[in-house]
């Protein structure tokens, strides 16, 4: 497998999704959008997603803090925040370094 600086595609990955499942294309992408917005809400509401062989998803809360304008120098305040975490599964992380 070799490294590609580009990003799939939504439509690649549908595609080859739908070859795998044996489903249509339209039908693979209906059901694509449905768990994005399911663990997408779960996230949001605060629990952590575990997908079998890719990993965890959950909300990380980052406090508010002080931090400086690289630009001037002065000081400033940095308002919390949340951000996803991903952290990869133990079966991901074999595949990607095979």
């Amino acid at each position: 497998m070799t490294k590609s600086t580009n990003p799939a595609s939504w439509q690649a990955i549908i595609k080859q999704a739908a070859k795998i499942t044996g489903q249509s294309q339209p039908k693979t992408s209906e059901t694509a959008y449905a768990l994005t917005f399911v663990l997408a809400a779960l996230i949001t509401q605060g629990h952590a997603v575990r997908w079998p062989d890719l990993g965890t998803f959950d909300l990380s809360r980052h406090k508010r803090r002080k931090g400086r304008n690289p630009s001037t120098g002065k000081p400033l305040l940095i308002k919390a925040r949340n951000a996803v975490r991903f952290r990869a599964a133990g079966a991901l992380k074999t595949a990607v370094n095979q």
